[in-house]
């Protein structure tokens, strides 16, 4: 990284980490985490991580949203651009689902999901798995 810079959460949650303790939660549960990731939106992520997402990929997310802060003075976070938690849908932590933004428009948008978004799914046929 420029400078020594560190991106946030980028070296904690690594291929390796992230699959052991995914692996750690599904088996056991909650008391299966260090006490310090027992926060609800850390679990989220944790399991919205799938064994094959490119980790590599994701912590360019963060080194770049760290990058952007150190540019611009700006408070940047790593936002998911489908929420993972949401009544109508999904998201996965990968990293095409990732995108660096102020912390202030990120936390404003609280999980939400655009009403037109629905229109994407509208049809029967496009919930098909070929």
């Amino acid at each position: 990284m420029r400078g020594g810079m560190r991106a946030r959460g980028a070296g904690s949650f690594g291929a390796r980490p992230c699959r052991a303790i995914r692996a750690r939660l599904l088996q056991y549960g909650w008391d299966a985490l260090p006490k310090s990731w027992r926060r609800k939106w850390m679990v989220q992520r944790i399991l919205a991580t799938p064994p094959w997402a490119d980790m590599r990929a994701i912590r360019a997310v963060y080194v770049r949203a760290a990058e952007l802060q150190h540019e611009t003075g700006v408070t940047y976070t790593v936002g998911h651009i489908v929420p993972l938690n949401h009544p109508r849908v999904c998201g996965l932590h990968v990293h095409w689902n990732l995108t660096p933004e102020p912390a202030a428009l990120n936390f404003s948008k609280g999980n939400a999901w655009c009403e037109w978004h629905g229109d994407l799914f509208s049809e029967p046929e496009q919930f098909e798995l070929f």
